[in-house]
């Protein structure tokens, strides 16, 4: 977003003009190539000035992708713009400290800076060299801030923007190509894209309402009956006497009389 952004502002022109630019050849450039222009353009732009501060000319045989893949040239410059934010600097080949110098780079520019953290590149495309547009736009910020801090190494060597693009450079088919790929990862949505994804979603019909079911007939008056047919009511039964349980209770044995008890024989009557 903010490549897109700062390229608009560079390539503002008359309505007339603004979708049809000839190049110095005389061949008409679209909006869409005039994008991918400027940002190759940046590229460069940030190559030279990573060697002029570095004061390292080996670097130009390699493209920006290959300079910055393993993290240590980052690391190298931000060393030298603010030495007190880098403690640690791996030579390592292995992704993960390639990565991990990178994540030192993006915290030099988040904690001195004040770059926010979702403006910074994320180390994965910067290994794998997908894309480098949020990288080319750090190093623009980190120059500008250089520019407003003092910084004296930066103040003597300014982004060479204005330099690059006076020199009317050609790129080719393939270039472009990837560039305005990368670019439009990278690019806002569109008004139409965004008002459409604010417009509410459309809510879900209403379930049909279920029919609601018939009245029941009412019931039919019972007949009145008549006094021929009216009977008086018939007596209720008494309650039954409960019936004798079906069990024979069993014989209860008769006492045996107690013995006599036994007298004395009488005595004799005396005669006289």
């Amino acid at each position: 977003a903010l490549f897109w952004s700062s390229s608009m502002q560079q390539i503002q022109r008359p309505e007339r003009e603004r979708f049809s630019v000839p190049n110095r050849h005389g061949v008409t450039l679209s909006r869409k190539q005039l994008l991918a222009r400027e940002f190759l353009l940046r590229q460069r732009a940030c190559k030279r000035w990573i060697i002029d501060i570095l004061a390292d000319p080996t670097l130009e045989n390699s493209d920006l992708a290959e300079i910055v893949r393993d993290g240590t040239v980052l690391c190298r410059l931000m060393k030298v713009i603010a030495p007190h934010t880098i403690k640690k600097i791996s030579e390592s080949k292995n992704a993960f400290h390639q990565m991990q110098n990178i994540i030192f780079f993006n915290n030099a520019l988040t904690n001195a800076f004040s770059i926010r953290a979702d403006w910074l590149p994320l180390p994965s495309e910067i290994v794998n060299k997908k894309s480098l547009v949020r990288l080319v736009d750090c190093l623009f910020m980190l120059a500008d801030r250089c520019l407003k801090y003092g910084i004296q190494c930066v103040v003597d060597k300014p982004m060479p923007m204005d330099a690059v693009r006076a020199e009317c450079l050609e790129f080719s088919s393939e270039e472009m190509q990837a560039a305005l790929e990368a670019v439009k990862a990278q690019a806002p949505k569109s008004q139409a894209q965004l008002a459409a994804s604010e417009e509410p979603s459309a809510p879900a019909p209403a379930p049909a309402p279920a029919p609601e079911p018939a009245p029941a007939p009412a019931p039919a008056p019972a007949p009145i009956p008549t006094a021929e047919e009216v009977q008086p009511p018939a007596p209720e039964p008494s309650p039954a006497a409960p019936e004798p349980s079906a069990e024979v209770p069993a014989p209860v044995p008769a006492a045996e009389p107690a013995p006599a008890p036994e007298t004395a024989p009488a005595p004799p009557r005396p005669r006289f």
